[in-house]
């Protein structure tokens, strides 16, 4: 009709539009408009400052709560309403429901965002309100209707009805349904239906059905249930399911049942008379088509329980010449029996080859005592014959009160054990065949599977040496580049025209040492700074940022065991492959799923740990990250944990994301697995060696501390073989104080220890030396002057602890910084004094 709705919108969406300009500061570019927009609003708005005061509000708040037009005015004295004070007092954005202390019958949903300045800080709050007294009142009004609905429920007589949620979970319950299935309403409320009543593919076809309710919101053609009562009792429903909705969305499902067990049992009876006249045409092709040996063997039971009419039929195979062992029956036995029902009677038809028959087995003297109870009348047994030889006895027993077994009867037995010992020496040729088949299957996959591990042993292996070779030289580069550029920074003023080039060289030197210490890392040659860690403390202290890393479309759940041991590895680098998994796992999930994140502990004996690895038997702490993504093709596990190799597009994944979990999980004595079944999903498993016995934590200080005083007045012996690097730190400690004393080698080092003496308070030395290495020269040293303090620096710790054990001094990184290597002294010196 040509209207024009583009002022109704504005200001509909005129709110938002004002907190996002207080939000970010653009109210000064646009004060007039600010202004306007501001007294056209319907909803009340106040500004103001960081003390309290009001500095602004539009004409709906003067007119909602009487504001006068004195100026600057606290806000708690204009509104005196403590409850929305309470939760204004914050600096993150709030909102709240509250009903307003001077109109109470008016509720409001109040938004309260914080104002910055021009510089960041905070300014002030913008308060926002908005009336929704009305849907309240639709609430109560729906809340009403569901009461008259529940009165209903309960007063309809002989059908039963249930009233439940989405997942099945019973809100309402009434008196029929008391009767029906025997649960009291306290009883089934709270509980699902598929855990109360139902079971097997009911459970299943149940939860089918509710799921089409609640995405059509039509209800599903009423059908026959089988379901459990409270006593054991299974009977019969007739069901119908329909939806209830609220706000025009389905809310919950009621269903109505009406018991129809009697009915059902003749309709059985009838198609039991029926099956009969075809049952052995049916049971050679069926028993012919079965692979599975204990499914046949059930198979064969079933079929003579429905074909002869009997209570009970049991199969019995001979282990030996003295052992028959039954190996299916119809119904189960009581858990109580664990021999042969009918033992003395199958024995005679073993050995004597010919069907045995009695007419009341409970009067029969040979009977057991103990399947009196059970309260069998005729009984026969029929031996399996294949060639010359017994393969053991089909047992039958009817119930005493049952008529004996007809001449037709005993003939369509033995004609079914004929076929079943012809069916039975077929599986046994065929399951001879197949598993000489999976032998030989196993044997070949298990040698190409540990081919490729090796393969990719060797290529780990060689990248790490590349790594390894390149460390110990590229850190030193690295260190001398950020020690001389902060050095430089020192020397002028933030403002200088040099400084951002200053800065920038200083950031990118510390990216290059993060590389180093990556490539290092899924190499398997940075050993980190190992501590005694609660596997469950780790993961729950990163919970928030999981919960952020992964969004709200994915549900996380945690399956944490208490009783876990804790294990010794790097805190930082268990919280990195933990991230890393869990983002691996958001990716694999664009729509939405399920991440679980596991814990457990397992003994692994020798057979069961990965080959080619370099890990001990022993008790293990298995963390697993669980998702339902689109799960890994099989083609492309076998590459998923090397370097540079990512699935992802490019630009959104580097491919070292695994590598390194890989690396960092070997280096501590551990193994990562994984099982993934394309469209289902993938479970990564880290498992790392369970720390029994308590361990001596030793704390490796690599990062600043700024709170740590940084100058000192000791002697500081420094050995470094590098001419730049130790020119560098001679500097940076001599210009915070320190008295060094510079060797490039351990002779000069040993010399000038042994002229000073105990003058000389701490040594700090490169691990890697000429003609020695660091950790031999501080033990030396330190054997000599035991109050000497030890630091090792290294950018290639491996090539000190190639066993993989903790350092037993602190060390100290390269590429380092001045507040790492000062911090470092302080901490080491303050610590042990």
């Amino acid at each position: 009709m040509g209207v024009d709705l583009t002022p109704i919108a504005f200001l509909f969406s005129a709110p938002f539009i004002i907190v996002g300009l207080y939000r970010y500061r653009f109210l000064h570019i646009v004060p007039i408009a600010r202004d306007r927009l501001i007294e056209v609003m319907a909803d009340p708005m106040i500004l103001v400052d960081r003390h309290g005061y009001i500095v602004d509000y539009n004409p709906a708040a003067q007119q909602l709560f009487s504001i006068s037009k004195q100026s600057y005015q606290p806000l708690v004295n204009v509104l005196p309403w403590p409850a929305l004070h309470t939760v204004a007092d914050t600096l993150e954005t709030v909102r709240v429901e509250l009903n307003c202390p001077a109109h109470p019958d008016r509720f409001f949903d109040i938004t309260i965002v914080p104002v910055e300045s021009h510089d960041g800080s905070p300014s002030g709050r913008l308060f926002v309100f908005r009336e929704i007294t009305e849907r309240r009142r639709s609430e109560q009004r729906v809340k009403e209707a569901l009461q008259r609905f529940t009165d209903i429920i309960e007063q309809t007589p002989l059908v039963a009805i249930q009233r439940f949620d989405h997942h099945g979970v019973i809100l309402e319950w009434n008196r029929v349904c008391e009767q029906f299935y025997g649960y009291t309403a306290a009883e089934a409320c709270g509980r699902r239906v598929q855990d109360l009543i139902l079971s097997g593919h009911a459970v299943t076809e149940f939860e089918q059905q509710i799921e089409q309710i609640w995405a059509t919101g039509q209800p599903v053609p009423a059908r026959k249930w089988q379901v459990r009562t409270k006593n054991g009792e299974e009977r019969w429903l007739y069901s119908a399911m329909f939806p209830l909705f609220s706000q025009g969305q389905v809310s919950d499902i009621v269903c109505m049942d009406v018991d129809i067990t009697d009915l059902y049992r003749a309709e059985e009876n009838l198609r039991r008379q029926r099956d009969q006249l075809d049952t052995l045409y049916r049971l050679t092709l069926d028993w012919l088509n079965r692979r599975n040996g204990k499914d046949l063997l059930q198979a064969i039971t079933d079929s003579a329980y429905r074909l002869l009419n009997v209570r009970y039929v049991e199969l019995l195979l001979a282990e030996d010449d003295r052992t028959l062992a039954i190996r299916a029956c119809t119904p189960l036995l009581p858990t109580q029996i664990e021999s042969a029902a009918l033992a003395a009677l199958s024995w005679r038809a073993f050995q004597s080859r010919q069907p045995e028959i009695v007419l009341d087995y409970t009067q029969w003297p040979e009977r057991t005592p103990d399947y009196e109870p059970l309260n069998f009348g005729p009984a026969m047994t029929l031996p399996i014959i294949v060639g010359d030889e017994c393969l053991g006895v089909i047992g039958m027993a009817r119930a005493r009160q049952e008529k004996p077994f007809s001449s037709d009867e005993i003939q369509h037995a033995v004609l079914l054990t004929q076929l079943a010992a012809l069916v039975l020496d077929n599986a046994n040729l065929y399951s001879q065949a197949q598993r000489e088949l999976a032998e030989r299957k196993q044997a070949e996959e298990q040698r190409a599977k540990l081919q490729a591990q090796l393969v990719q042993a060797q290529k780990m292996e060689a990248i790490g040496q590349l790594a390894g070779g390149i460390a110990h030289d590229f850190n030193n580069i690295l260190t001398v580049i950020t020690g001389s550029v902060e050095l430089a920074m020192l020397e002028i003023d933030s403002d200088h025209a040099i400084y951002p080039e200053l800065e920038a060289i200083r950031q990118s030197a510390a990216r290059a040492g993060e590389l180093v210490r990556q490539l290092l890392t899924f190499a398997r040659r940075q050993p980190g700074q190992p501590q005694l860690v609660d596997v469950n403390r780790q993961i729950n202290d990163t919970m928030n940022m999981m919960r952020r890393l992964i969004g709200e479309h994915i549900q996380l759940q945690l399956q944490l065991d208490e009783h876990i041991e804790r294990v010794m590895i790097d805190p930082a680098q268990l919280e990195q492959v933990l991230i890393n998994l869990v983002v691996n796992a958001r990716d694999a999930m664009p729509n939405g799923g399920e991440l679980t994140i596991r814990t457990t502990s397992q003994y692994f004996s020798v057979n069961d740990l990965p080959p080619l690895r370099q890990i001990q038997a022993g008790k293990y702490v298995l963390l697993s990250v669980c998702d339902t993504g689109v799960g890994i093709a099989e083609q492309i596990r076998p590459h998923i944990f090397e370097p540079y190799f990512t699935t992802k597009p490019m630009g959104q994944g580097s491919g070292l994301g695994l590598a390194i979990c890989d690396g960092i999980v070997t280096q501590h004595g551990g193994f990562l697995t994984v099982d993934s079944q394309p469209g289902y999903g993938s479970c990564f498993t880290v498992a790392l060696p369970a720390v029994v016995t308590e361990l001596q934590q030793v704390v490796n200080v690599h990062t600043a501390d700024t709170t740590t005083r940084m100058t000192g007045h000791e002697v500081v012996l420094f050995v470094e073989d590098d001419p730049n690097v130790r020119q560098l730190g001679v500097r940076l400690l001599r210009e915070h104080g320190y008295t060094v004393l510079e060797a490039k080698d351990a002779n000069e080092a040993l010399q000038l220890a042994q002229q000073y003496g105990d003058r000389v308070q701490i040594l700090i030395t490169d691990v890697v030396l000429p003609q020695t290495d660091g950790l031999t020269l501080a033990r030396q040293l330190q054997s000599a002057l035991p109050h000497l303090h030890i630091i090792l620096m290294s950018g290639y710790l491996q090539r000190m602890l190639a066993d993989g054990s903790t350092p037993p001094y602190p060390v100290l990184a390269k590429p380092f910084n001045r507040y790492q290597l000062l911090s470092l002294i302080r901490q080491t010196i303050d610590r042990v004094a």
